[in-house]
């Protein structure tokens, strides 16, 4: 049994310039906000990967964004990319997690977006890399923050924040 994850794991670091100094601006830039992967790819891992999506852990072919999105609509969000790696106390882990979420934070509030729950976030990063083992040896979780749903065009109407974390090998 694997106790709770004690943060961050010990041995560790992320590395200066990781990101070479560029700070992100947070623009999904064309980007659109895919949570469903490719049906193909859920047998390279022996089964389906799960992904929290409204609130919860979901089954990868469940997981789903409202059509009005504006993440989907007007590519109104933000996003981040981290790696996993194996921690031997705790398993699968999020790397330099606590990096991220800051960041993530900061371009939430440049874009005017409302600012995440950092604690829910980061309990929605260890759930879904303690529900895939397909991520051990290496994987990527994609948090993606969207400004919610709204009528079509760029006006916001929702202060709910849709947050969605996606895993892939």
């Amino acid at each position: 049994a694997r106790g709770q994850p004690q943060w961050p794991p010990t041995g560790l670091r992320h590395r200066r310039g990781h990101h070479m100094g560029q700070r992100s601006t947070g623009r999904m830039a064309g980007d659109t906000v895919e949570v469903r992967e490719a049906a193909g790819r859920r047998g390279q891992w022996g089964g389906a990967m799960r992904f929290w999506a409204a609130g919860g852990l979901v089954p990868e072919e469940d997981a789903a964004v409202a059509v009005l999105d504006h993440g989907f609509t007007v590519g109104d969000g933000v996003f981040e990319t981290l790696k996993t790696v194996d921690d031997a106390s705790v398993g699968v882990v999020p790397f330099a997690m606590d990096r991220h979420l800051q960041r993530l934070s900061r371009s939430a509030a440049g874009m005017g977006i409302t600012a995440p729950d950092l604690n829910e976030v980061r309990d929605a990063l260890l759930a879904v890399c303690a529900a895939n083992a397909e991520l051990a040896g290496g994987g990527r979780l994609r948090i993606t923050l969207t400004s919610g749903a709204g009528p079509i065009g760029s006006d916001r109407i929702s202060e709910d924040a849709t947050l969605v974390v996606a895993a892939s090998r």
